[in-house]
């Protein structure tokens, strides 16, 4: 699993965050790894989150957007990015593993995970124009 918690491509993180840089990750990762990136807040970048969606479907087989409420972050809505070459999150989710945890959790639960997924019209609409 990737984690990449980046959310801005300009500044020092731009070329890290170029469309040259997920080719590099999709090497570096197994069949069954996933990568999670931000989209970053779709009410304010809507533009990043296309972008980055673009880049990674070029790459990944697999890109699914979601969001979740991030209360710290400008607008509270968030966005993520999961990508990668075998598992999708949702059709591939296990939700008794899920269940399962050997952790709490105050806002994650199983039912809750696949509705992530579920864009808003707004974001949804974006994406797939």
């Amino acid at each position: 699993m990737i984690l990449l918690d980046a959310a801005a491509p300009f500044g020092p993180q731009a070329g890290r965050l170029s469309g040259e840089f997920y080719p590099l990750l999709h090497e570096a990762m197994t069949a069954d790894g996933l990568l999670v990136t931000q989209g970053g807040p779709p009410w304010f970048e809507a533009p990043m989150l296309q972008q980055r969606c673009r880049e990674l479907r070029a790459v990944f087989p697999i890109v699914a957007p979601y969001h979740s409420w991030v209360p710290s972050r400008p607008g509270g809505l968030w966005s993520f990015i999961c990508a990668g070459k075998t598992y999708h999150p949702v059709t591939d989710f296990d939700r008794e593993r899920a269940r399962r945890r050997p952790f709490p959790t105050h806002y994650y639960h199983e039912e809750l995970h696949p509705a992530a997924f579920q864009l808003p019209a707004f974001i949804r609409d974006r994406l797939s124009g």
